[in-house]
């Protein structure tokens, strides 16, 4: 098995947020062996030079069971104090994979809330993928978690099963994950002096109980992607405080806390479906693909961000600038492109038109609400798991999450008015009739799904596309009632039937 022959930097003191033990009493680590070199440049990093054949990252229930099973025995490896000892010298990192913890935590200052958020993270992430492969022999892309398809009930995903990641936390066992292949993980960084496992906490342990509470459905993130069009900063800022962040508060535990949140494996697969959000955005607004803006310090209101501003790495990958990554194929470790994700099965899509109407859903039914506040009535909250055609209210970040987080007070303005705004879009898909894929009726069976073909992809963006232009125009009051009448709109409903 090849070892990584990495630039390997002495890194800086772990933040103090973060706890290491001394005293477990499971096996010990390994003293780390990989030495230092210097001198290495970016491209011969890999080895791999210019991408010419891109990996391809696919939804994690796209693989089938062996090859779930291999990325998750090359996780476990990377963990490993025998087989991947740290390449760090100086923090007692027993393995890489605490490395990766370590980097998240040692920058987290200056990659959240600011515009190296999505570059930043988009070359962690490749470096993940690129260990997984070079030091652990796994063969295919990292994995991404689409959490749009299981929004509205987040607990049920196979992916929180016990034959794969474990549920939520054992309030009884400090929030530890007790169940699925990592609930015997020893974690080295903690958060204070809490237990060495990895702890989840979903919805900071209120009164939800086992339910996790609902996420950013299909038809909310299409409707970022379509109104974030003018800048980078704009769309950066919408994806990091809006879905992004909701998926870390709301899973909680580790995930809650930036310095941590890598300890549980679902970090890398979340961030990497934030990352295939990027490069949709990027495919979609070509003009843009390769701008950067917005603030180069979270702290500041400053828009000083430039295209060659360095990216910090520690020393586990060489410091190199932001727009070595504006592209997935760029080369060395960047070389991969994403899936179009998957469907649940009890969707059928047919790309004939001429579908018989006895089947086919429609965008408005004769109970359409026409007020906003009625729409809000009939919208069912995060909690609830009866409403199996309407799209579920989401829970607010709480005040004393943001401010761990180190939001702006200006920043918390923007998340609260996105929040209210996301209630609104959510009541108003609900008003306009329209059953997203996303639905309970549709997604009951977590782990019954299907890949999405280029073409349905494509087909099923343009229908959010222009729901969301709709109900948008009834929110402003442009429209008296959030009904999608239009041709175009009712035709492509049409192509995808209760199978």
């Amino acid at each position: 098995m090849q070892i990584i022959k990495a630039a390997i930097a002495i890194l800086a003191v772990a933040p103090a947020v973060l706890a290491q033990s001394s005293t477990s009493t499971k096996t010990p680590v390994a003293t780390p062996t990989v030495a230092p070199t210097t001198g290495v440049k970016t491209k011969t990093f890999s080895g791999q030079g210019t991408c010419t054949n891109p990996l391809i990252r696919k939804e994690f229930r796209e693989l089938n069971p062996t090859e779930r099973q291999s990325f998750i025995d090359a996780v476990k490896c990377l963990r490993d104090p025998k087989r991947s000892p740290s390449v760090i010298k100086t923090n007692k990192s027993p393995t890489m994979y605490d490395d990766l913890v370590f980097l998240h935590g040692q920058f987290a200052d200056v990659t959240h809330r600011s515009a190296q958020f999505l570059p930043w993270h988009r070359q962690m992430l490749a470096l993940m993928e690129y260990w997984l492969r070079a030091q652990c022999g796994y063969q295919g892309a990292l994995p991404y978690w689409d959490w749009t398809i299981d929004s509205q009930a987040p607990e049920r995903s196979e992916l929180f099963s016990a034959q794969w990641f474990g549920g939520n936390g054992k309030q009884a066992s400090n929030w530890c994950v007790t169940d699925g292949q990592f609930a015997d993980t020893l974690t080295t960084f903690v958060v204070e002096s809490g237990k060495h496992c990895i702890h989840r906490k979903w919805s900071g342990g209120s009164s939800f109980g086992k339910q996790f509470p609902s996420l950013a459905s299909a038809p909310f993130v299409q409707n970022l992607l379509d109104t974030s069009k003018d800048s980078y900063n704009t769309f950066r800022e919408n994806l990091e405080f809006g879905p992004h962040n909701r998926v870390h508060a709301t899973m909680g535990g580790d995930m809650g806390y930036t310095n941590i949140s890598p300890n549980d494996v679902l970090f890398f697969l979340h961030h990497n479906n934030v990352d295939r959000t990027w490069a949709r955005w990027q495919t979609a607004n070509p003009t843009l693909a390769a701008t950067y803006n917005g603030p180069s310090n979270p702290a500041s209101e400053a828009m000083d961000a430039k295209a060659t501003d360095m990216m910090p790495f520690g020393g586990l990958y060489p410091d190199i600038p932001v727009n070595k990554v504006f592209s997935t194929t760029s080369g060395d470790i960047l070389c991969y492109k994403f899936s179009n994700s998957v469907a649940p099965n009890s969707v059928a899509f047919n790309n004939k038109a001429a579908l018989s109407a006895r089947n086919a859903r429609r965008a408005a039914p004769a109970n359409v609400t026409a007020t906003l506040a009625a729409a809000q009535a009939i919208t069912p909250n995060p909690s609830d798991r009866d409403d199996k055609l309407r799209l579920r209210s989401t829970v607010p970040l709480t005040d004393a999450w943001l401010q761990q987080m180190k939001f702006t007070p200006k920043q918390v303005a923007k998340i609260r008015a996105d929040e209210e705004y996301a209630e609104k879009f959510v009541a108003a898909v609900n008003a306009a009739g329209y059953v997203s894929q996303n639905a309970l009726t549709f997604t009951e069976a977590a782990d019954d799904v299907r890949p999405r073909t280029a073409e349905e992809s494509a087909l099923h963006a343009r229908l959010l596309s222009i729901l969301a232009r709709n109900v948008n125009a009834f929110i402003k009051g442009d429209k008296s009632t959030p009904a999608v009448t239009d041709a175009s709109f009712v035709a492509l409903n049409k192509l995808w039937t209760k199978a």
